[in-house]
């Protein structure tokens, strides 16, 4: 049942931003961006009343929308790239551009409801406010501002190369070669604000808009080279119908300053090479931003009146705004049994919530890179690449204390304080660190 429910990874958050809210969230995904948002589970109610029977889990399932719902805003970079990928492998001249800008700035919907700005509001209310200014000028300036010039312009000139090449036995070389001269200003803008974020001292805190940058490069990339592609076959066509075709000085034909089919795909590869490394970087960043907004603290006290002890350990994640707090149960005494092992359980208390993060956060907001190699001509079907993620990532099985739907018992405080279920007496175990 708790499977199923994790099946809602797309629910609009009550309020996105100041200006977008949720629904217009998932109206974007859907609309422009051609995403399939998943309806509420059929189950959840059945899961509300099974949960709602312990009066400590009434609030696990709003809990656990909460956690989901946060994350609304970065399902825009996936979805982006999945509309690149699908218009790239089946598209002709001049369709990835078409679809990157339909991405980047849909018809008749507001600027403060496009994606950037999505992203751009979310960074303001996650990460630091103060990067909101950095992130306007450095980022969002160039890529609505100086690399729509080039693009539209690249989308009038691809048109008119390919209503001429209809027409005519010759190819239109020097408009051709005019859009491939917008092409490359595009891309150059797009580079530019792709290497701000990672000069950035906030870049630990940018990696959903770094990898939307990541993917127009990628993408006007393989506009060049399906642009290539389409002078390449028109050239072999030529020669197939007795045409003489042209000398060539190099791979590219009589064109200039230009670069063949094959060499775009190298081209590629070296930056894909680049982004990876960059992306290793970024990520170590983003996990001592993030560590850093969390502190953790220990609370114990015996009641005079009722004389029963009872502990707690605070979370406090800043960066949420939210306090998570794991209880133990009351016990007769003088003192609260958790006073013996507070280091351990909250060392344990971080281990788990880092798991959390790493599965609920990093996660999703690296799903666009591990299927950005998909865009390099050849690759349309490789396995994902984790890049900076591990291989396997270990997540539960979670015991009921640290889903804070009970209290702890000092009987089973092994158990029910580890993220894996093997538990022995001897490695590992709480008991033996306290005597220690």
């Amino acid at each position: 049942m708790g499977a199923t429910f994790l099946l809602i990874l797309w629910l609009a958050r009550a309020e996105a931003t100041e200006q977008c809210n949720g629904t217009e969230v998932t109206a974007y995904l859907q609309n422009h961006l051609g995403a399939v948002v998943p309806q509420q589970s059929q189950h959840e109610d059945a899961a509300r009343s099974v949960l709602k029977k312990d009066p400590e889990s009434e609030d696990y399932l709003d809990r656990w929308r909460e956690s989901w719902l946060e994350q609304s805003a970065l399902n825009l970079p996936k979805e982006m790239f999945a509309l690149l990928l699908k218009t790239a492998i089946g598209g002709f001249l001049g369709d990835l551009v078409g679809a990157l800008i339909k991405a980047l700035w849909p018809p008749g919907i507001p600027k403060e409801q496009r994606m950037m700005e999505i992203l751009i509001q979310w960074t303001k209310d996650h990460v630091d406010a103060e990067f909101l200014k950095h992130l306007r000028e450095t980022v969002q300036a160039i890529l609505d501002t100086s690399m729509r010039g080039p693009l539209d312009d690249y989308q009038m000139c691809s048109q008119k190369v390919k209503e001429e090449a209809k027409k005519a036995w010759f190819f239109p070389e020097t408009h051709f070669q005019e859009c491939l001269s917008h092409l490359d200003r595009a891309r150059d803008f797009a580079s530019l604000a792709r290497n701000n974020i990672v000069a950035s001292s906030w870049r630990g805190g940018s990696i959903p808009i770094y990898l939307v940058t990541c993917s127009t490069v990628m993408s006007l990339w393989r506009e060049y080279y399906a642009a290539m592609r389409f002078y390449e076959s028109f050239s072999q066509w030529k020669a197939s119908g007795n045409q003489t075709a042209a000398p060539r000085a190099n791979e590219s034909g009589k064109l200039t300053w230009t670069y063949s089919s094959k060499e775009v795909i190298q081209k590629m590869l070296i930056d894909y090479k680049n982004v990876s490394k960059d992306l290793d970087d970024i990520v170590q960043s983003w996990w001592k931003w993030r560590l850093g907004k969390i502190d953790t603290s220990y609370y114990s006290n015996c009641g005079a009146v009722t004389e029963k002890c009872k502990a707690h350990i605070d979370l406090d994640d800043r960066l949420q705004g939210k306090r998570h707090r794991f209880k133990s149960t009351e016990r007769d005494g003088e003192s609260a049994w958790m006073d013996c092992c507070t280091k351990v359980l909250d060392e344990r208390v971080r281990a788990s919530y880092n798991s959390t993060m790493h599965a609920l956060e990093l996660v999703p907001m690296l799903k666009p890179f591990t299927e950005l190699h998909r865009l390099i001509p050849g690759r349309e079907e490789a396995k994902v690449e984790p890049g900076p993620l591990p291989q396997e990532l270990w997540f539960g099985p979670i015991s009921t204390w640290l889903m804070r739907a009970r209290g702890l018992r000092e009987s089973a405080k092994d158990r029910q304080s580890k993220t894996d279920a093997a538990v022995s007496g001897g490695h590992g175990s709480i008991i033996g660190m306290a005597r220690k």
